[in-house]
C-alpha cells in the first residue's frame, strides 16, 4: 500500500472534526485525489480481508468508516456538490452560526466571510440559508440578521455604482 495514501487517512483519523477537503489542503492535493487515494485503500484492505490476506491497515480501516460516518451523523452540513471543482466540504451548525456571529459583528459581506473563512461564497450562502428553517428560533433569528446585513450591503454597493 502507497505510504502517502496511509498517511492521509491516518491524518484523517488523528484529527476531530475535519473533512477530506482539509485532507487535501493539508496534503496540497485535489479533494478528487483524496476520494481516489482513500477508495484506493478501502479497496486494498477489503480485498485482504475477502482473501484471508494479512493486512497492517485493518485498525485504520475501521477508524477510517468510523470517522466518515460520524461525520455524516453528526449532521455535518454540505457544501456545494455541483461546484466545476468537485469540492464537498461539511460544516457543522455551530461553525456556520460563528461565521454568522463574524458578519454580524463585522458587518461583512459574504465575500469578506468568504476569504475570511476559506469557503466558496455559494457554499457559504447555501449553508446560511440553511439556518432558515431551522426549528431554533434563536438560530432563525440570526438567520433573518444575516438578511438584513446581506439587503444592506446589496443596496450600498447599488448606491456606490459597483454593481454588475
Amino acid at each position: 500500500m502507497n505510504d502517502q495514501i496511509i498517511e492521509e487517512v491516518t491524518y484523517y483519523v488523528s484529527n476531530l472534526n475535519i473533512t477530506k477537503k482539509d485532507v487535501a489542503c493539508h496534503f496540497k492535493k485535489s479533494i478528487s485525489s483524496i476520494k481516489k487515494d482513500f477508495a484506493k485503500f478501502r479497496q486494498y484492505v477489503e480485498n485482504c480481508l475477502e482473501n484471508n490476506i494479512q493486512c497492517d491497515y485493518i485498525d485504520l480501516y475501521y477508524k477510517e468508516q468510523q470517522v466518515s460516518s460520524l461525520n455524516e451523523i453528526t449532521g455535518r452540513k454540505k457544501g456545494s456538490l455541483s461546484t466545476n471543482s468537485g469540492r464537498l466540504k461539511l460544516y457543522t451548525t455551530t461553525q456556520i452560526l460563528e461565521i454568522c456571529k463574524y458578519i454580524i459583528k463585522n458587518q461583512a459581506t459574504l465575500e469578506t466571510a468568504s476569504e475570511r473563512f476559506h469557503i466558496p461564497s455559494s457554499t457559504l450562502y447555501e449553508n446560511i440559508e440553511s439556518l432558515k428553517t431551522d426549528e431554533n428560533e434563536e438560530i432563525r433569528n440570526i438567520y433573518i440578521q444575516i438578511k438584513n446585513i446581506y439587503d444592506a450591503n446589496k443596496h450600498n454597493i447599488y448606491l456606490n455604482g459597483n454593481h454588475k
